[in-house]
């Protein structure tokens, strides 16, 4: 069995060196001796590791600047709308954020973009992972993106299993072979390949991606594919989204949560976020099985669901951001 995992990717910048990667606990290690006498940190990249390193860097009373390449942050899980209300968050927390940032070169005090200059004490790269497939290619083993592997998790080897970053998934929602890098997955790969070799014939499904993560405050979650995905793999995806309390709204409780659907022209859920003040692991689970069951958006607008004034208000806000998107399908139909 060959699971590799994922080495840190180095993005074509001039002197990325001269910024700490992380990615393993020695980096954290490493990075908490180097913080000491220093104030002014620079984090490049902000997918999760990025924005999470980011808040905790904050949380210890550094200057921190969040260098992000992309129009906006956490974009393979959330769609534009939803990652606004992370930066705003981020920006309350003193974490100065810069997207679009076109760095030219990374040197020891300095980060040089194309229109400015970040200075800083002490610069991490969190641009993200790739597959670590050297031993797979040695070995004759076929690779694309990752290690290419069947339903059973079996290699081009007939007898050489993998599981793992390094690893080829199928998307249920695109169709389409791509690198998952969650834990869940791996883990859930390798019971799967335990019983292969035992002989069980067990498959691997296609995977949704479910993700969740605490940044401070906030819960941030997701599941399925964001409308820009589904846009780059030519679905025509609907949306909706609302912000309510996370408990009745006679409650004494500020906790808020917002969720985001996307559907299919048809109805059918391929996408779910969630931003809130409260646990969304629940509401994320609940998301990967509805999309599993390629349930649609109706069924979810009418689905029971509990209710206690501490802790669920009468109407879930999955229920009626799905009645919204609902009447939005209704009203493209009726065109």
């Amino acid at each position: 069995m060959v699971s590799t995992g994922s080495r840190p990717k180095r993005p074509p910048i001039k002197g990325i060196e001269a910024a700490l990667p992380f990615t393993t606990l020695t980096d954290c290690m490493k990075m908490k001796k180097l913080l000491k006498g220093k104030k002014r940190i620079a984090v490049i990249g902000a997918g999760l590791t990025g924005v999470e390193v980011a808040h905790a860097l904050a949380t210890l009373g550094k200057k921190v600047t969040l260098l992000e390449y992309e129009e906006y942050i956490l974009g393979a899980m959330l769609d534009g709308e939803m990652a606004e209300r992370v930066q705003e968050y981020l920006s309350e927390e003193g974490i100065k954020l810069m997207v679009n940032a076109r760095i030219r070169e990374v040197r020891r005090k300095k980060i040089l973009l194309e229109e400015g200059i970040v200075s800083h004490d002490l610069a991490v790269c969190c641009t993200g992972l790739e597959p670590e497939v050297t031993l797979a290619k040695d070995a004759g083993i076929k690779t694309g993106k990752g290690i290419i592997v069947d339903e059973y998790m079996r290699t081009s080897e007939r007898n050489i299993y993998a599981c793992g970053d390094c690893v080829e998934t199928i998307n249920l929602l695109t169709g389409e072979r791509e690198v998952s890098m969650l834990g869940t997955n791996a883990v859930r790969e390798a019971v799967v390949v335990a019983k292969n070799i035992l002989g069980k014939g067990e498959r691997f499904p296609p995977v949704v991606n479910a993700a969740v993560s605490r940044i401070g405050r906030k819960y941030i979650g997701s599941v399925g594919i964001t409308k820009r995905k589904a846009s780059d793999h030519k679905i025509r995806a609907l949306s909706a989204e609302y912000t309510t309390t996370a408990t009745a709204e006679y409650y004494p409780s500020n906790d808020k949560i917002t969720s985001f659907l996307i559907s299919d022209t048809r109805g059918r859920i391929i996408g779910c976020q969630i931003i809130s003040d409260i646990n969304i692991t629940g509401r994320i689970n609940l998301m990967s099985m509805a999309i599993n069951m390629r349930m649609k958006i109706g069924e979810l607008a009418r689905m029971e669901t509990c209710y206690n004034p501490a802790s669920a208000p009468i109407f879930d806000p999955l229920t009626v951001t799905a009645e919204i998107l609902e009447r939005k399908i209704d009203s493209l139909k009726s065109k």
